[in-house]
């Protein structure tokens, strides 16, 4: 890995070696001797790039989906497969927001607490009935995923933004995973059944949140 050293009175390149896996490295400037953490940015920038790559194909399924069911709006299989497809794409927008918040609090210096790190990790640390500590799941209520996921993207770019809950997107949204969640766990013949109503709140609920990530200046 290539950096220039941070501190100023030396700023000369220094190179080391580091896992594609590592989101910071700590080393010593071999001109100065001041020992740092760098940040890594080429594991940002593919983590990127692969986020992109797999929205665009979540995009592109979703958009399927309901061009399938714009020409046959009695299909049921098309209407549910929409729903199941745009939901997909939400959750991962919400994933990857968190990945970057992560990451980007490392290079910013921007410090999460424990809760947080539970949060943006999706787990978190139990002791078990043998004193033994394991790292167990951690999921929130949708929600909170969502409310969450862009609170702490906002507070690792430092940014200055206000989120409008009231909205009716944030409405369609909530209502979208609603419908979700009976579909992926029903109860009985209602639940799976998807209404024109429900695809057009799926359509606005999306716009809501991808309209809101933007408006933050990252396009995930």
């Amino acid at each position: 890995m290539n950096a220039i050293c941070i501190n100023t009175s030396c700023g000369k390149p220094i190179s080391f070696s580091a896992s594609p896996h590592d989101v910071s490295i700590t080393a010593k400037c071999p001109h100065c001797g001041l020992e740092a953490e760098y940040f890594n940015t080429a594991k940002l920038l593919a983590e990127y790039n692969d986020s992109e790559r797999t929205l665009v194909e979540l995009e592109s399924d979703a958009g399927r989906a309901f061009e399938e069911w714009r020409q046959d709006k009695k299909s049921q299989f098309w209407a549910r497969t929409t729903i199941r497809c745009v939901c997909a794409n939400i959750e991962a927008r919400l994933f990857f927001i968190r990945r970057i918040a992560e990451h980007m609090a490392t290079a910013s210096g921007v410090q999460f607490d424990e809760k947080e790190m539970e949060i943006l990790k999706e787990q978190r640390e139990i002791v078990d009935k043998n004193g033994d500590r394991k790292l167990v799941p951690k999921w929130l209520r949708f929600e909170d995923s969502v409310k969450q996921s862009l609170r702490l993207y906002i507070k690792a770019a430092g940014l200055d933004s206000a989120i409008d809950y009231g909205a009716a997107g944030y409405t369609a949204l909530s209502a979208t995973f609603e419908c979700r969640n009976h579909l992926m766990h029903p109860k009985n013949s209602d639940d799976i059944q998807i209404t024109e109503a429900n695809l057009d709140a799926a359509n606005q609920g999306y716009s809501w949140l991808r309209q809101t990530i933007t408006s933050m200046a990252r396009p995930f």
